[in-house]
């Protein structure tokens, strides 16, 4: 076990036994109280075997939070992960002959040492719930309206959404590497988002630029409408395990869409929030990328294979949720680790193809007559490679390195299609001694 930091004294002395909140074949979590009835929960994790001593950990809580694991509205994980101060304090023995103090952040408990977060309060495991119930008058205990615990998880975007009267992303990441307990990592949530950020800007680009981006923005009014429509800004977060809500940084802008979300005009976050998730939804296997992938500006598959990569790295679960209050439209999608890995072998294993077709002038510098493949250097000191198309084998003896020739080159642009650029072949179409 991290053991955290060792602290040489022991601040719980003073301490009064409420009761036995849980006591199956033992009392495994007993609530105490200091002299000003605040509540401190006690969980029993082991047993030393050499010592021979029990192990527990400590923790101040609320009256809140007490009442709300009682009502059902907790899980007994989420009372323990809403411990004031975000740490408890473990040591061996008991309250009153306590041993081996060291305090630790709520993050870095062993998961083993911690219950299920499904496990919720039941009266038939407490020996003592009246008399705790009566020792803090929770009977006649009104919880704060503070967060949503007892909003159901399919409706949480929504109770935020409409509260804040905005659509509303969340991104909730429910594990990976340094995401655990309401906490995350501040280089891995901050990869998340900007990896994120970029696929949401290149759809956005999609949309207010044109999938070939030859729209321009130049008007001020212009540029201030599509700084606030291509990025988005956070607007909220919370924990359990890490959720953050992020929105355009305006909604005014309309787009007018005629298939994709009920043929309706609709906010342009709106339209571009649905587009990430159907390019997410789209790229996880070869016959589903077909649908999208003449959809998009290939920059757009750039960005989401950043994005899956870096879910990927840091074995990442996100749940990403839409709502909007205006229109009552939902989605939702999920990408881990086993969806990252489809998104980026599919990515990998697609190919785009351009054509492009065009004359130069200048010599041969290598010629090879049975596989037809030749060198080529323009009077523009650029040097093309290709093979003579097999129409011009016959002549292909006569070519020599002295004169100038035009030559007519059929050139195919291939790449894979998250690959910032493009691998040329060429092929060369008709040669002609420039006279």
């Amino acid at each position: 076990m991290n053991k955290g930091l060792h602290i040489s004294s022991f601040s719980f002395t003073d301490l009064f036994c409420v009761g036995a909140l849980l006591f199956k074949e033992y009392p495994s979590t007993l609530v105490y109280a200091d002299k000003n009835k605040i509540p401190h929960i006690v969980e029993w994790v082991d047993l030393d075997k050499e010592t021979n001593a029990n192990r527990y950990f400590i923790y101040k809580t609320s009256y809140d939070d007490l009442k709300k694991y009682i009502d059902h509205s907790i899980s007994h994980f989420e009372l323990i992960l809403n411990a004031t101060g975000g740490a408890v304090v473990f040591f061996d023995g008991s309250i009153e002959d306590a041993s081996n103090f060291n305090i630790l952040s709520i993050e870095n408990i062993q998961s083993d040492y911690l219950p299920s977060p499904k496990s919720y309060f039941n009266y038939e495991d407490s020996e003592d719930i009246g008399e705790i119930i009566q020792y803090f008058n929770l009977s006649n205990y009104q919880v704060s309206e503070k967060i949503i615990t007892t909003i159901t998880k399919d409706k949480i975007v929504e109770y935020h959404a409409e509260k804040q009267k905005t659509e509303l992303f969340r991104l909730h990441l429910n594990t990976g590497k340094y995401v655990a307990h309401g906490r995350a990592q501040t280089d891995i949530l901050g990869g998340t988002l900007i990896s994120f950020e970029g696929l949401y800007h290149e759809i956005a680009n999609d949309h207010l630029k044109g999938k070939d981006r030859t729209k321009k923005i130049t008007t001020k009014q212009d540029k201030i409408d599509y700084a606030a429509t291509a990025n988005t800004e956070v607007v909220l977060n919370e924990a359990a395990s890490f959720s953050i809500y992020i929105r355009p940084k305006s909604t005014q802008t309309q787009i007018n869409n005629n298939s994709e979300i009920n043929g309706s005009i609709i906010a342009a976050g709106e339209q571009i929030f649905h587009d990430v998730i159907d390019v997410i939804n789209n790229t996880i296997s070869s016959d589903l990328i077909e649908k999208v992938k003449n959809k998009y500006n290939h920059t757009v598959f750039v960005k989401l294979h950043e994005f899956a990569e870096h879910v990927k790295k840091y074995d990442l679960n996100v749940n990403l949720d839409y709502y909007s209050p205006i229109s009552n439209n939902r989605w939702e999608d999920r990408i881990d680790i086993i969806n990252a890995d489809k998104i980026i072998t599919t990515l990998d294993n697609t190919l785009v193809f351009e054509d492009d077709k065009f004359d130069i002038i200048g010599k041969f510098t290598a010629i090879n007559c049975k596989t037809r493949y030749c060198t080529f250097n323009s009077n523009e000191d650029e040097e093309y490679s290709g093979y003579i198309d097999d129409l011009l084998k016959e002549t292909i003896p006569t070519f020599n390195f002295v004169d100038l020739y035009t030559l007519t080159i059929e050139r195919k642009l291939i790449k894979k299609i998250a690959d910032a650029d493009y691998k040329p072949t060429d092929k060369i179409m008709a040669v002609l001694i420039k006279k």
